[in-house]
């Protein structure tokens, strides 16, 4: 802990993210069932893959794009009550959690998922994805808030009995 901010360490982040795929399970086991009706009527689109191939690595991957660019968590992270976070802890740009989330991912999994056990020794927590990204995972109830994009707002106005002081 630094910085009053509690670092997510590996154990919740890997039950957040087993929570994450059976989550992704439902949406998945139908494409499967879509591929298999399919293989032999399936085209290839891009080299010997499919579209439903295509499907089967894009859905999962816009899921976790999604969810932390726009919530800051996954659905599996928010039921552990984990957020990712910059460095300065605030809300990720587009790059970085595209960065985090394909890229940094892969070279996490590449050579047996050693990106992974980085968390365990770096005093921050960080896996190779949030080294490469420059995120964070924290505990989203502990720490300086999380700074969202602000939505438009209505201004209030005092009413008619009302005269500023």
């Amino acid at each position: 802990m630094r910085d009053n901010v509690c670092y997510a360490g590996f154990a919740v982040r890997f039950a957040a993210w087993l929570a994450d795929m059976l989550i992704m399970a439902l949406p998945m086991s139908i494409l499967s069932v879509f591929r298999f009706a399919l293989r032999g009527s399936a085209r290839a689109v891009l080299f010997r893959y499919s579209a439903l191939d295509i499907a089967a690595y894009a859905l999962p991957t816009l899921y976790f794009i999604a969810m932390t660019w726009t919530q800051g968590a996954t659905l599996g992270k928010m039921l552990f009550k984990l957020e990712v976070v910059s460095a300065e802890r605030g809300h990720l740009t587009l790059w970085q959690t595209v960065l985090r989330e394909v890229f940094g991912r892969y070279l996490s999994s590449a050579v047996l998922f050693i990106g992974y056990f980085t968390i365990v020794p770096d005093p921050q927590k960080r896996a190779l994805h949030d080294m490469i990204s420059d995120t964070r995972v924290i505990y989203a109830c502990q720490g300086q808030p999380v700074t969202r994009p602000e939505t438009v707002r209505v201004r209030e106005t005092p009413d008619a009995g009302d005269t500023p002081s």
